[in-house]
C-alpha cells in the first residue's frame, strides 16, 4: 500500500461503499493518490476487480499486523 488513500478506498468498497462514496470523502487529490487501487476497482471483469480489492485489503491487513507487533 503506497498511500493511506488507497487503504481508505479499499476499506470503503469492502464495507459496501462505492467509489463515489470514497471520492466524496477524499476529493480529487485523494483519488489521484489512490489511482492504482481505483483503476483496479474499475476493471472490466469481476475477477480483476476482486483481485484489486483483495490485494489492497491484504496490504491493509499487513499494515495492521505490523502495527500490533510494535
Amino acid at each position: 500500500m503506497k498511500t493511506w488513500e488507497e487503504a481508505f478506498v479499499a476499506v470503503t468498497v469492502a464495507l459496501d461503499g462505492t467509489l463515489d462514496d470514497a471520492a466524496s470523502a477524499l476529493g480529487d487529490g485523494g483519488m489521484v493518490r489512490a489511482s492504482d487501487v481505483v483503476r483496479g476497482l474499475r476493471g472490466e471483469t469481476k475477477g480483476s476487480r476482486a483481485y484489486a480489492l483483495a490485494t489492497a485489503l491484504a496490504d491493509v491487513a499487513k499494515a495492521l499486523e505490523e502495527m500490533e507487533l510494535r
